[in-house]
């Protein structure tokens, strides 16, 4: 999406429009980008109604000058006619023609910079409510963003993607924001997905939200983009889908799609997007990799390092004015690091915990699964992954924590579970694509590792997951495995 033009190309550029006034319309013009462009029946209809105005802007407080530049460009009249029209001599035209374009190109970047203005303030308020106060580890992530959805051309959708509770959304929410303020983008629409939310006391809380559908999508975007123009309660659903491909193909926005794993039918969902991108660009962000779509650029989102997490430990603990936490030294709070890694939802919920009960116990209740904050927390970002498994799947994951924290290949993970190869990389793969695995490596080797919180939560909650699912006894020889799938 380019950003808007500097003012001394938007005065070249409108000298060009003047001259062009009565030609036939352009397939693209730079001022497309402009918060004051809206779309006409044609382009040079939509670019005649900003000069026009331009003109009524300046005939506020120079009516010469806005009548001099009307009778040269939208009335086509020569100079010399002009010139006798006003009593002066035609060098006089010329002059004053040079400082009244000048002018009007005052007047309409003084519009735009009003337009823009509400503009983002406008963008702004269909985005969710902020959740966070500050963001840790994500200048990077931010960068390659931006750099990614500015960019032209194709891939027109990016899938943000990573296991729950990793800050998907929030670091989709800091990406608009960044792009709002920037003026980067034309206009944006935000729908979400999500199904529920997960308090910072571990309660589940369900979000009171119809499913996302294609038909669903269309009628939240359609809200946010149409719902200014007069005729939006009589469009039917087909017109509102027409005109928003209409405006996504004349001027390139931002639309965002927020928990994307929920969606029941991904393909007919993803089928209707592709159609409305090129140039709009797509932002999804989804627990599940989409590796299977070859048009969609994959940003996978990575845990926290062990800085960032203490950094937010502290932080949070200054929020909840616990100067105990806050002023911890760093050996005290590596265990938390240690139980859950670098997930911040769950590094979040045990600083809230910590309101009530001391570290040691916090960490044990999350080791053993016990307690509703701990089942909350396992429950909203493992349950509709681990429903969705296959039976390999499942053994190659519960598998996961004899393999050490830097990961292992193929024959460890074909020793530990005991699966032959076909199964091994059918069960993996469900894995990799849900991020419950996270496969790293070069062309030539790659090594399979979980979460710190992956490995917490195996040791205690998938048991009582797999009783409810009909397991029956644990393996001697496998710790995780359930002889059923032996």
């Amino acid at each position: 999406m380019p950003t808007l033009l500097a003012p001394p190309a938007f005065t070249d550029e409108l000298w060009q429009l003047l001259r062009d006034w009565h030609a036939s319309s352009p397939p693209t013009h730079p001022w497309q980008n402009l918060a004051i462009f809206t779309p006409g029946q044609s382009l040079r209809t939509a670019l005649n109604r900003i000069l026009l105005a331009g003109l009524a802007d300046l005939a506020q407080n120079a009516a010469h000058a806005a009548q001099l530049l009307h009778l040269r460009f939208a009335d086509e009249l020569t100079a010399q006619v002009v010139a006798n029209r006003l009593n002066v001599v035609e060098r006089t035209i010329y002059k004053w023609q040079r400082s009244t374009v000048e002018q009007l190109a005052k007047a309409l970047w003084r519009l735009e910079s009003e337009a823009r203005s509400g503009q983002q303030k406008r963008l702004a308020t269909r985005l969710p409510p902020v959740t966070y106060t500050r963001l840790f580890g994500v200048d990077a992530h931010l960068e390659a963003l931006t750099q990614r959805l500015l960019a032209p051309g194709p891939p027109w959708l990016t899938a943000v993607e990573s296991l729950g509770g990793l800050g998907k959304t929030s670091l989709a929410d800091a990406l608009c924001r960044r792009l709002i303020d920037a003026g980067s983008v034309a206009d944006l629409a935000w729908v979400t997905a999500q199904q529920q939310q997960l308090s910072l006391t571990g309660a589940i809380q369900p979000v009171e939200r119809p499913a996302l559908t294609s038909a669903e999508l269309t009628q939240a975007i359609a809200q946010q983009l149409l719902a200014a123009d007069p005729d939006y309660a009589t469009l039917s659903h087909t017109r509102k889908k027409e005109r928003l491909a209409e405006r996504f193909r004349t001027k390139p926005h931002l639309l965002v799609v927020d928990n994307l794993e929920t969606v029941a039918d991904l393909q007919a969902l993803l089928t209707h997007l592709r159609a409305w991108a090129n140039p709009t660009k797509i932002l999804l962000t989804t627990r599940r990799s989409l590796l299977d779509e070859a048009d969609i650029h994959h940003f996978a989102l990575p845990e926290l390092g062990q800085q960032d997490a203490l950094a937010l430990i502290r932080h949070e603990a200054g929020l909840r004015n616990l100067p105990a936490v806050a002023a911890a030294r760093e050996r005290e709070l590596t265990p938390i690091y240690d139980c859950v890694g670098g997930n911040p939802l769950a590094l979040r919920l045990v600083v809230g915990q910590l309101q009530v009960y001391s570290l040691p116990i916090v960490l044990a209740g999350l080791r053993r699964a016990q307690g509703s904050a701990a089942a909350g927390l396992y429950t909203h970002i493992y349950w509709q992954a681990w429903q969705s498994l296959g039976e390999e799947a499942q053994r190659v994951l519960v598998s996961m924590p004899l393999v050490g924290p830097d990961g292992g290949d193929l024959d460890l993970l074909a020793a530990i579970s005991e699966l032959p190869p076909d199964a091994l990389h059918d069960g993996l793969s469900q894995l990799v694509s849900r991020n419950l695995v996270d496969a790293r490596g070069g062309l030539h080797e790659r090594r399979y590792s979980i979460h710190s919180l992956t490995r917490t939560f195996l040791h205690e909650q998938v048991l009582h997951w797999g009783e409810m699912m009909g397991w029956r006894e644990l393996s001697p020889h496998h710790p995780f495995i359930p002889s059923s799938s032996l």
